[in-house]
């Protein structure tokens, strides 16, 4: 069995999904869940692609850019589309 940061037992499932319909393309599942999400995510083909971006990171004492911050509100979007992806997987 596996067991996260506070001793329950816990897998991570990684999904990769079109938020458009969200319809799943890939998915990695087995790691133990104290494995940190970034290891998950190397795992998947989706890595390896040139169109996979991360949210840009502000600085200490810093601030983004005005179009910086406009692509991490479309980011914010995107993950909500994901996180329903989640729920209705959940429901099943």
């Amino acid at each position: 069995m596996f067991y996260d940061r506070k001793s329950n037992y816990s897998l991570n499932c990684l999904l990769v999904v079109l938020p458009c319909n969200l319809i799943i393309i890939d998915y990695g599942l087995g790691n133990p869940g104290s494995t940190h999400h970034s290891y998950t995510f190397q795992s998947t083909w989706i890595t390896r692609t040139t169109w996979c971006t991360v949210p840009f990171k502000k600085m200490r004492g810093g601030q983004l850019a005005c179009p910086q911050n406009i692509y991490n509100w479309y980011v914010a979007k995107i993950c909500v589309c994901v996180e329903h992806a989640f729920a209705a997987l959940k429901e099943l």
